[in-house]
């Protein structure tokens, strides 16, 4: 440029004459024109070799202001048509340039404003990433608080299944004890039917025993007359051998008497004669006499000890009944015992089973509570999952709308940054031919766009791997939904079969505590209608003629000892 206004100035004619106000005017319009260059310079700071044009621009310019200040007056004067039309042609330069640099400057205003909504599109996409990052982490934190719950919901079914377990046990021990009561009702059963069969064995013998004891009671009353009545007749007895004696005596005394009469009975041996017939007559019915009485005394002897011998056996036979009874009895009291035990064992065990049915009531009311907590907490689980799952399928919906606009935007930004470039191309283009000097700034310009997009492809990059992991993590969870509604689903089978259970348990305890309350009821009144029965032969016996004919037997007896009694007075009298 320098050599081109040089050679310019070399090719001006000269002339005399310079019009000094015109040059002037030159120089305040190049001076204007300066200050505008450096307004232009100071107005694109981002334009560094466009300034450095200018300045050099206005470098040349005062170079020729000082080569014309060095010109002299007569050169100046006589290239002064010259001057105005190289002046003219240098003002239409500086125009053209002026009008240059402000294109360029709306360029780099434009390529400004271009980079400012890119820059604006990067922190806009920028912001959406971060909102996907934000979405990302409160679907992490959802996810975080869905496993949690899982694994509250897993602690909850583990908690159930051992409270169903523990019922289960309960259950089975109940079942157990019910069979234990059933056994020991059997056992009680088979007591009662050995309990009947001495019942109807104490009645049959009760039968027998009344009228026994009715007999043995007068028996014994009558052992006890008789008893007397044989102290009586022993008392007699041994009167008539005191009696015996005495005639035994009187008839010693009597023989020798008659030897001492026989020398003297000589002369009345006829009325002798006549009286040893006599006397041997009497002897004779005196010796039958003792004899019959012999005899008699010994029957009756007999008879008695026969007697004896059938009150020792009646008396035996009555205290083996009595023996008999007495057990019966002791029999009656250790099975009313025994059945007042069982029925307090009985009612023991229904206490203990109602506690337990109650217990299980309560239980079951809390499984219940919980498995609707559980159903709850499944529910509340699963809406939470349809609402991540509605966020998930939204957040797709936004990261393909945003992956569209993404790559709308990158297309548009390459189309955009392919114009830049072909206009960085045709202004590097320019400045080389105008200055020869590549352009720097608009290079790092588009590499740290690229950085940029490079840098929000990555991101996206692993908001996308975000995404995958939590669409798994969200398809695990499912997964474990279901599992965990199996598992309820099978806890609530286990529950209505403990129900069931509890329910077969509770009518069995029922009906067994019906049959022992029958049970009861027929003992009862078997036992009562026993003593009655035994009271009504005892009354009966009572009532019977065995008595009486006992003490008939006793009377005959007893006539019959007076009656050999009033023989032995009679011989007596006839021996006197």
């Amino acid at each position: 440029m320098d050599n081109q206004i040089v050679e310019a100035l070399e090719r001006a004619p000269t002339c005399d004459f310079v019009d000094e106000q015109a040059c002037e005017e030159d120089y305040v319009i190049l001076e204007s024109d300066e200050d505008q260059l450096e307004e232009i310079s100071s107005d694109t700071p981002k334009c560094e070799k466009n300034d450095e044009v200018v300045t050099e621009h206005g470098m040349e310019m005062e170079k020729a202001q000082a080569e014309s200040e060095s010109l002299s007056w007569v050169e100046l004067k006589s290239t002064e048509s010259y001057a105005i039309e190289k002046l003219e042609e240098l003002k239409a330069k500086l125009d053209f340039e002026k009008n240059e640099v402000v294109k360029a400057k709306r360029a780099v205003d434009e390529a400004q404003a271009e980079a400012d909504t890119l820059a604006a599109k990067l922190e806009s996409l920028k912001a959406e990433s971060n909102i996907r990052q934000c979405r990302a982490e409160s679907a992490e934190n959802a996810e975080r608080k869905a496993r949690l719950e899982l694994e509250g919901l897993k602690e909850e079914l583990e908690l159930e299944r051992n409270e169903v377990v523990k019922a289960n046990n309960s259950m089975h021990m109940a079942q157990a004890e019910s069979n234990a009561v059933r056994i020991e009702l059997d056992l009680f059963r088979v007591e009662l039917s050995s309990a009947r069969r001495l019942i109807e064995e104490a009645k049959d013998t009760a039968k027998l025993e009344t009228g026994a004891r009715d007999e043995l009671e007068e028996l014994k009353e009558n052992l006890v007359l008789e008893k007397n009545e044989l102290v009586k007749a022993k008392s007699e007895l041994e009167g008539l051998k005191a009696k015996l004696d005495l005639e035994k005596s009187r008839e010693v005394k009597a023989k020798n008497a008659m030897e001492e009469a026989q020398d003297e009975a000589n002369r009345l041996t006829t009325e002798l004669n006549a009286l040893e017939i006599e006397f041997y007559n009497h002897q004779r019915g005196a010796e039958k006499a003792e004899t019959e009485a012999k005899s008699e005394l010994e029957g009756l002897k007999a008879k008695l000890d026969l007697e004896m011998n059938e009150a020792v056996k009646v008396k035996n036979a009555m205290e083996k009944a009595q023996a008999d009874t007495n057990r019966l009895k002791n029999e009656l009291t250790c099975a009313k015992f025994e059945l007042l035990n069982h029925q307090r064992r009985a009612v023991k065990a229904e206490t203990e089973a109602k506690s337990e049915l109650e217990r299980l009531k309560a239980k079951l009311g809390t499984e219940k509570n919980e498995a609707v907590k559980a159903r709850n907490a499944m529910e509340k689980a699963q809406a939470e999952s349809n609402r991540l799952k509605k966020e998930l399928n939204a957040l797709k919906m936004e990261l393909h709308n945003h992956q569209k606009r993404a790559e709308k935007a990158e297309t548009e930004a390459k189309w955009e940054l392919e114009a830049l470039k072909a206009k960085l191309d045709l202004e590097k283009h320019g400045i080389r031919i105008a200055h020869g000097e590549p352009n720097v700034g608009k290079s790092e310009a588009f590499d740290a766009l690229r950085a940029k997009y490079e840098l929000r492809k990555y991101k996206e990059a692993k908001a996308n791997k975000a995404m995958k992991k939590a669409q798994a993590e969200l398809n695990a969870t499912a997964t474990e939904l279901d599992s965990l509604k199996v598992e309820l689903s099978s806890v609530q089978n286990i529950i209505v079969r403990a129900k069931t259970e509890v329910e077969i348990a509770k009518l069995e305890a029922d009906e067994a505590r019906r049959e022992l309350e029958l049970f009861k009821a027929n003992h009862e009144t078997k036992f009562a209608n026993a003593i009655t029965s035994a009271k009504f032969y005892y009354f009966r016996g009572l009532r019977d003629g065995t008595l009486v004919a006992f003490k008939k037997k006793l009377a005959l007896a007893s006539l019959h000892m007076n009656q050999t009694k009033n023989l032995d007075d009679d011989n007596e009298k006839k021996k006197f």
